[in-house]
């Protein structure tokens, strides 16, 4: 049996939030006594791999990373023609940039499982329920509670 676990299938998401919330790379073994630093971070990369294959970028991710590829070209303009319009504009993506990243803190993972837990009528054992299957909940209890939100 392998020390590590490869991706998302398996994965329980006690485990997820141990590395999310605090880096603890260690999380990604099955006994976390036994692996490496160096490994921890390549079987890191297969569980994110195959969460992106699955459940692909959220529209904030996405936003996140268009926001540093406008930055910095803007930072590569101001470089050539140092003019106060590019750096205001700097200033003004550079700050909506922190309110995202901002935003994604106040998202508490325990006010998710409570509401997942509240409309399915299930209690969520993090140690049991992988990551997998807590994202597919999620993603119908999204796609439900848009469509209650387009009928009214």
């Amino acid at each position: 049996m392998n020390l590590y676990y490869e991706d998302i299938e398996d994965f329980p998401l006690y485990n997820w939030r141990k590395i999310q919330e605090k880096n603890l790379f260690k999380f990604v073994r099955r006994d976390v006594k036994e692996g490496t630093a160096k490994e921890d971070k390549e079987y890191w990369v297969k569980i994110q791999d195959s969460f992106l294959a699955e459940f692909g970028l959220t529209k904030e991710y996405e936003r996140i990373i268009e926001l540093q590829i406008d930055i910095a070209i803007l930072e590569c303009d101001l470089v050539i023609n140092d003019t106060l319009f590019l750096q205001n504009k700097i200033r003004h993506l550079n700050a909506e940039l922190e309110e995202l990243r901002n935003r994604g803190v106040d998202n508490d993972m325990d006010d998710t499982i409570h509401y997942v837990e509240t409309w399915r009528k299930i209690e969520i054992n993090e140690k049991t329920t992988t990551v997998r299957k807590f994202f597919k909940l999620l993603r119908t209890y999204k796609k439900e509670s848009d469509e209650r939100k387009k009928a009214k």
